[in-house]
């Protein structure tokens, strides 16, 4: 798949930008899920104004 696609990068506690990148190139055991729709649960303000908390889950993913 070519093209660009936006991601939501947090650069640090309460600094997440939406940036347009590459599209990666996938391996044969990968796959690629296209989005149509995402949200942030109003919950989830404690990752965003953490940064190690945020950090470490973004580590397991």
């Amino acid at each position: 798949m070519r093209g660009t696609m936006r991601v939501a990068i947090l650069y640090k506690p309460m600094d997440m930008r939406i940036e347009e990148v590459k599209i990666p190139q996938i391996k044969p055991d990968e796959v690629l899920v296209k989005m149509k729709c995402v949200g942030i649960c109003g919950s989830a303000y404690s990752l965003l104004s953490s940064w190690t908390q945020a950090h470490l889950l973004s580590r397991n993913l």
